[in-house]
């Protein structure tokens, strides 16, 4: 017990350093650049395989024992991340007009004084839900501004139409019919019915960012979440601490709470994404050229009118590729670089059958990739590796993972014949991707690498997609502002091997 005190007690006062020669914060579209941790020792590999010199704040067996400055600062990331989700969807200006225009403005600044609950919160909300469209539907059946299904709408006592069955005489079938009107289509009565459920919810929780997600996922996740942190000893957790304090090795309970609402339309971040709908529509306030200019940049490259499918998009939309094989010859040793194999050393393997397979007498050069690519591979290899160390049951053994695609070209994709999905009608393979197969991996581990590559996508290290499900392949690229960190990480792990 006393171990494990220390470790935590380490692990909060090296959670607090900053090296001098490391990475600033400084902001851009892509997001900040690296800030790095030393590797606590009592949470630090054997040195038998590969480990980067420092580590990625907070990020997978480091979330345990998170210091306050290093939750603020992951908060602080997944908030301005998510900018990606609210500028891709092309009804982003539309939806900002709508919601700064004089007679929304009004309705929200009256719900706001007659209950006390943020305007611009409320403001943020009604964003989010239904880009201020005030007879917004979705699949769901929510309906209005605010979205309300109709259970809830009653309980705040909106007006919502009853149904009665009449017989059609032609037809002999009975046909339902709305009787009434649907008070949830008035945006002045959702707004104040919202802002109303809002200060309630906040009242009961202490807190504006548990009622929000309470609003979204209902009361029985943070009522589940903060029974749950009692057990730990969390106090008064915030959402940031609720959010990041689990992982598969700690607070498991918390965990695989926040993910199973996390599979329910990503409930548990739907507060970060409201915040920085909140901030974003501040600029739009202010600068509205420059609100305008950020939505135009997160645009799709290739259907202006549908959303940007993920974020490799907007880094990769303008990035030159490789066209053919001749290509990858001439970038050999320079803008790509062997992908090293050593399972053993680097925990992942390359199934060199399955890449390249298709022009075999080019194999060699599709076993390439860029080296911040490279590196990124590496990175999560590690993080994947020791956290597996952490929960893998007994008499299981590490199963290293399975790499089975790298850099291609786009005569290479013809070769493949397959149909493009919404992700892959922009070949990112032929700028810079790794296809990652979790097939053959145990169900533990294959948790653990979901687990960590979420993590890192959070924060826009990498993004990436999922693969069909009969293949279970997931893809990743780099964000092109963390390709000096992944690029360093990508030369210890080449030193690593040489010192071997």
């Amino acid at each position: 017990m006393m171990t494990i005190k220390r470790s935590y007690i380490l692990l909060i006062l090296l959670a607090l350093f900053v090296p001098e020669d490391g990475w600033t914060a400084k902001h851009s579209k892509r997001g900040p650049k690296a800030n790095a941790l030393p590797i606590p020792e009592e949470f630090s590999v054997s040195l038998n395989y590969f480990r980067p010199a420092r580590l990625l704040e907070g990020i997978g067996l480091g979330r345990i024992g998170m210091s306050d400055e290093v939750l603020r600062l992951r908060t602080e990331r997944i908030i301005r991340s998510s900018t990606f989700s609210i500028m891709c969807d092309p009804r982003a200006v539309d939806g900002a007009q709508r919601i700064l225009s004089p007679e929304l403005q009004h309705y929200f600044g009256a719900a706001s004084e007659k209950t006390g609950f943020p305007q611009d919160m409320l403001e943020a909300v009604a964003l989010v839900e239904s880009w201020g469209v005030a007879d917004a539907k979705s699949p769901s059946g929510a309906l209005g501004i605010m979205q309300f299904i109709s259970t809830t709408a009653k309980l705040l006592g909106l007006g919502v139409p009853s149904k009665t069955f009449i017989s059609k005489k032609i037809s002999r079938k009975k046909a339902s019919v709305p009787l009434g009107v649907d008070e949830r289509l008035s945006a002045e009565k959702s707004i104040l019915a919202a802002a109303r459920h809002l200060e309630s919810l906040s009242r009961r929780y202490g807190r504006i960012d548990l009622a929000i997600w309470a609003y979204h996922s209902g009361p029985g996740y943070p009522d589940k979440a903060l029974e749950i942190a009692k057990k730990y000893g969390m106090l008064n957790p915030s959402m940031g601490r609720l959010f990041f304090d689990n992982s598969p090795a700690h607070h498991q309970e918390l965990y695989e709470l926040i993910q199973k609402d996390m599979r329910h339309d990503f409930g548990s971040t739907y507060y970060f994404t409201v915040k920085r709908a909140a901030e974003l529509l501040n600029i739009y306030r202010r600068e509205p050229g420059v609100y305008r200019a950020l939505a135009k940049e997160y645009s799709n490259p290739l259907h202006p009118n549908q959303r940007t499918p993920n974020r490799l998009w907007f880094w990769y939309g303008a990035a030159p590729m490789f066209k053919t094989a001749e290509d990858l010859k001439l970038e050999q040793g320079r803008s790509l670089v062997s992908v090293p194999f050593s399972p053993a050393g680097l925990s992942f393997s390359l199934r060199k059958e399955a890449i390249g397979q298709k022009d075999p007498k080019n194999r060699e050069l599709y076993l390439q990739d860029t080296p911040e690519v490279i590196g990124a591979l590496e990175y999560i290899a590690f993080e994947h590796r020791r956290l597996c160390e952490a929960v893998r049951p007994k008499k299981e053994k590490y199963v290293p993972i399975d790499v089975v695609g790298l850099i291609q070209t786009l005569a290479y994709r013809n070769l493949l014949k397959e149909v493009p999905t919404r992700h892959t009608e922009l070949p990112v393979h032929c700028i810079g991707a790794v296809d990652i197969s979790y097939q053959k991996l145990p169900s533990w581990e294959a948790k653990c690498l979901e687990f960590l590559v979420e993590d890192l996508g959070l924060d826009e290290y990498i993004s990436y997609f999922l693969g069909p499900k009969s293949k279970k392949t997931l893809t990743f690229g780099v964000s092109p502002n963390y390709s000096s960190y992944f690029t360093k990480v990508s030369t210890e792990a080449q030193e690593f091997l040489g010192s071997r």
